[in-house]
């Protein structure tokens, strides 16, 4: 093959690859595949963790949280059986994505020395956004692990047609 038909033969290949390149950057632009966003997963959680009203120190206590991908936060109780954990906030592009399930599980529990894992907070939230309602109570959460779990429906602030659904151990 002579070297003028190869060029050509690389210029029709190279722009046919520009072309595919540019069309699907296109297209997933315009399915918001590309779009990134700040996502509040959870805000602070300040907690106190008890046993029959007595402080547990030194306990494990975890925080997975799901929107796509798992997040898991790790902490001990100090020695008056606080424990805390910052925001978590993502970037994500998923809350753009046409058919992404936008729910969101927060599950906060304490593993103690037997290797029990005790239930300490566990929403499912259907809509991942943030929530005056959800961060007061993360911002105080008592629980104490000789309680028996339930489950609140709890008004959310911002629009009290819509309820959070949390299975707890903890004082709401």
């Amino acid at each position: 093959m002579s070297s003028s038909k190869l060029k050509r033969l690389f210029i029709v290949v190279v722009s046919i690859a520009f072309l595919s390149l540019v069309s699907t950057l296109v297209f997933a632009d315009m399915f918001g595949l590309l779009k990134k966003q700040d996502v509040v997963l959870s805000r602070e959680v300040h907690g106190l963790l008890l046993d029959n009203g007595q402080p547990l120190s030194n306990v494990k206590v975890f925080r997975v949280l799901t929107y796509g991908e798992e997040y898991l936060d790790q902490v001990v109780t100090d020695e008056n059986g606080h424990f805390y954990f910052p925001d978590k906030i993502i970037r994500s592009s998923k809350p753009s994505q046409m058919f992404f399930n936008s729910s969101l599980n927060q599950h906060i529990y304490a593993k103690t020395d037997n290797d029990d894992e005790l239930v300490l907070w566990y929403a499912r939230i259907i809509q991942a956004e943030d929530s005056e309602t959800l961060t007061e109570l993360l911002n105080h959460l008592v629980c104490d692990i000789t309680n028996d779990a339930k489950t609140y429906d709890i008004p959310a602030k911002e629009d009290p047609s819509k309820l959070f659904v949390i299975y707890t151990r903890c004082k709401l």
